[in-house]
């Protein structure tokens, strides 16, 4: 899995809503626009830490399991990080 490298950031221009999303030398990643455009420009530029962030933790609790006993309504917040990692990756 490969994603544009960082430092992610915001840039905003005057008399306009959108937001612009840049990746490390300047390369476009994508935009945002309307009334929640700013907060949805810090998750995705914070995407990137996040996704590292839940591998991190994915792979140290993996060795040991899900230490939380779970209801097959209330799934354990590893599988839950689990398919959110494979979503980031595509899949």
């Amino acid at each position: 899995m490969s994603q544009t490298p960082g430092p992610w950031t915001i840039e905003e221009y005057t008399g306009t809503d959108t937001k612009y999303i840049y990746g490390g030398d300047h390369q476009f990643v994508g935009e945002t626009h309307g009334k929640n455009a700013k907060d949805n420009a810090y998750l995705i530029v914070a995407s990137p830490d996040l996704l590292a962030a839940a591998k991190a933790c994915y792979e140290e609790w993996w060795l040991e399991g899900c230490p939380i006993v779970h209801e097959p309504d209330n799934p354990c917040w590893l599988d839950l990080m689990g398919s959110a990692i494979a979503k980031a990756g595509g899949g």
